[in-house]
């Protein structure tokens, strides 16, 4: 079984997330951590940079940021981009958290309706 994500910061200890940082409510809390591969937990840094496809092989982008609720934590929808000059000019793509999403080394694909809910985020969001 393969070990992932050696030490983390426990959500209840984050005070606030910006653009660059997060703020903890006190001192040093990174803890060890030891979360198993399953299929159903993955680090951030393990699905960030995987190229996104539908379940018909359609290209969606490159999963390049996460959305979630900062009062609990959970995660919202994803943004997703086009390469660096399709994000300057036109900005990244938001889609909404899958109801499913198969992840391997390489990508992660997820259901076809989800192209359909693709689109550029507004201020709210």
């Amino acid at each position: 079984m393969d070990y992932v994500c050696k030490e983390m910061i426990a959500f209840e200890h984050i005070h606030s997330i910006g653009r660059d940082a997060i703020m903890v409510r006190q001192g040093v809390i990174i803890q060890k951590n030891y979360i198993w591969k399953t299929g159903e937990r993955y680090c951030l840094r393990e699905i960030l940079d995987k190229q996104v496809y539908t379940e018909a092989g359609i290209s969606l982008g490159i999963l390049a940021d996460v959305m979630f609720d900062r009062a609990s934590g959970e995660i919202k929808g994803y943004q997703l981009s086009d390469g660096i000059l399709s994000d300057i000019i036109f900005g990244r793509l938001t889609m909404p958290l899958p109801p499913v999403q198969a992840i391997n080394e390489d990508r992660m694909i997820v259901p076809q309706s989800m192209a359909k809910l693709l689109h550029f985020p507004t201020e709210f969001e």
